[in-house]
C-alpha cells in the first residue's frame, strides 16, 4: 500500500523529534475487508521524552474497513527502551446505518 507523509518536527521545549504523519494514497483490497484508506491518515509517529525511560517512541496505525470508509480500528505500538519492554494496545468501532458508533 502507498502512503504519502508530512513531518512535523517543530516542538515546544526545543526537543528535534517531531511527529510524522502519514496519509494512505490508494485504498487496500487485498484482503476480504477492503480499507478504504486513501486520503486518509494511516500512520502517526511520535517520539515521547521521559527523565527515567529516555526517548520512546508511539505509533499508531488507523485503518477504515466500514462500507463507508469511516475509522474501524487504531492499534498504538509503543517501543521499548532498555527500561521498558514496550507495549501495544487495539481499539475497534462499529457504525450503524445512521453514523453512529
Amino acid at each position: 500500500m502507498m502512503c504519502g507523509s508530512v513531518e512535523i518536527t517543530q516542538q515546544p521545549d526545543g526537543a528535534t523529534d517531531g511527529i510524522t504523519l502519514a496519509y494512505g494514497t490508494a485504498n487496500d483490497c487485498t484482503n476480504p475487508s477492503c480499507n478504504y484508506v486513501n486520503g486518509k491518515l494511516q500512520t502517526a509517529t511520535r517520539a515521547n521524552h521521559d527523565a527515567t525511560l529516555g526517548r520512546v517512541d508511539v505509533t499508531e496505525t488507523y485503518a477504515y474497513r466500514d462500507g463507508a470508509g469511516r475509522g474501524s480500528d487504531r492499534s498504538t505500538a509503543i517501543g521499548s527502551t532498555a527500561s521498558f519492554a514496550g507495549a501495544n494496545f487495539s481499539d475497534a468501532q462499529t457504525w450503524d446505518d445512521t453514523s453512529l458508533k
